[in-house]
């Protein structure tokens, strides 16, 4: 990046970065590569017009991964751009209702990665804390195949016919689960409920209990709820062990 040119800087900012809509200010004061690693977060908002702190964090981000690329942890996630995530990824993890917001502040891999249950609240406006921990155990599954999304693909694609990997499942895949277990009478209670295999089997919290209950299983269904903790249990037991 240190030896571009003005104009590789713009077309870096169009097409890798997708933020067009700060060229014109990049074009008239970024005259080099050297001086973009150079800009301050004060001058990413004076020099390129980036108010929009979640912008500018992204901006930073990528910037610092060409600066030192040997201390990148997660090569891949320099491909999972802010398209991907709001119109795919979080609609996977059965959020499709954050979407919009996801695409507005452009959280890109990178973002993914440092993202904070304040920055939700605060420039995503999720309040929910359980829609946060959705979205947490779904970057812990990111993490966990190195933000390799290929590899997310294959996997589904893999496991989408057989009830297996459940760590990868999506929102709808657990909806037909539910529905192949003879729970179809329930089972559309989980959509836009932020229920995904990575929240079923890495965060411990949730089990039986807490599905029954984004379900909408009464407690009072006694059998029901027995026959669920037998079925998931099943399930999750020998993939936490994985």
């Amino acid at each position: 990046m240190a030896c571009w040119k003005a104009n590789m800087v713009l077309a870096w900012l169009e097409v890798e970065c997708h933020m067009p809509m700060y060229a014109q200010m990049c074009y008239e004061n970024v005259k080099s590569g050297r001086v973009l690693l150079d800009l301050s977060d004060a001058e990413l908002e004076s020099g390129l017009g980036i108010s929009n702190v979640m912008h500018r964090r992204k901006l930073r981000l990528a910037i610092e991964e060409y600066r030192d690329p040997s201390s990148v942890k997660y090569p891949y996630m320099s491909k999972i751009d802010h398209f991907w995530v709001a119109r795919t990824w979080i609609r996977d993890l059965g959020l499709s209702q954050y979407g919009p917001a996801f695409e507005s502040q452009m959280i890109d891999g990178r973002l993914l990665n440092v993202l904070t249950r304040k920055d939700m609240e605060k420039h995503l406006h999720i309040s929910k804390k359980f829609h946060q921990t959705s979205i947490l155990n779904g970057v812990d599954l990111l993490r966990l195949i190195a933000f390799d999304k290929q590899c997310l693909i294959d996997r589904r694609l893999s496991c989408d016919e057989t009830d297996i990997d459940p760590v990868v499942w999506t929102n709808d895949k657990v909806m037909r689960w539910c529905r192949s277990i003879d729970l179809q009478e329930y089972a559309d209670n989980l959509r836009d409920s932020g229920v995904h295999g990575a929240m079923m089997v890495i965060n411990e919290t949730f089990g039986p209990d807490e599905m029954a209950n984004c379900l909408a299983i009464h407690p009072s269904k006694n059998i029901i709820r027995r026959h669920l903790t037998s079925e998931m249990t099943a399930l999750i037991t020998s993939a936490r062990l994985e």
